[in-house]
């Protein structure tokens, strides 16, 4: 309850400095914003699992997973888990985004199992600084090529051309399931200067 209230405070005090801006990037240049991407033991599997289970508006595929299914995928060698932190000058949001890629190392590609993230940090294009530091890491164990997924949902709507937006080719599917595809080499990452990695 403590933390709600802090958390609660610092978003009041964050949407009273919003006001005294012409322009969204004027605001979000003044967050100073700093994101920290963690990877391998290091996530915290406890808010991993959380956030798979109750995300929803900002969640690729909306699978939801368990503690113990988040520490076999990341045993077994043939996952890639990864999620961030995100603070700026009024306080830390904590760990808001997640995800998760299954590896095929021989044929150097992998596949978006889930890709989420949290309500709190929707509008300040972390997601981008996220996707841009997992396709650096992905380019260092050997990945190649990325194959990705939308699952429309009834509350997942806005990130139905999430993909298209990073760059990704557009395979097959319809509506309701999109299919994509990405060469890392050709990737072009969105650059984002008002937020700094840590």
């Amino acid at each position: 309850d403590t933390k709600k209230t802090k958390l609660y405070q610092q978003d009041q005090d964050r949407k009273v400095a919003s006001k005294s801006f012409i322009s969204v990037e004027e605001y979000l240049s003044s967050l100073d914003l700093k994101i920290h991407v963690e990877s391998g033991w290091d996530i915290p599997i406890p808010r991993v699992a959380q956030l798979t289970q109750k995300t929803n508006q900002f969640n690729l595929t909306t699978k939801r997973y368990t503690e113990v299914e988040i520490e076999v995928m990341q045993a077994s060698g043939s996952f890639e888990i990864y999620s961030f932190e995100l603070g700026d000058r009024y306080g830390n949001y904590g760990t808001t985004g997640v995800a998760i890629i299954r590896l095929d190392k021989l044929s150097g590609s992998a596949i978006i199992d889930t890709f989420l993230m949290s309500c709190r940090v929707i509008g300040r294009n972390v997601e981008f600084q996220f996707f841009n530091k997992i396709i650096k890491m992905l380019k260092e164990i050997k990945i190649n090529t990325l194959e990705a997924s939308y699952i429309q949902t009834h509350k997942n709507n806005q990130v139905c051309d999430f993909y298209e937006n990073l760059g990704f080719e557009f395979t097959s599917g319809g509506k309701e399931i999109k299919n994509y595809n990405l060469r890392l080499h050709g990737f072009e990452p969105k650059k984002i200067q008002y937020i700094s990695e840590i």
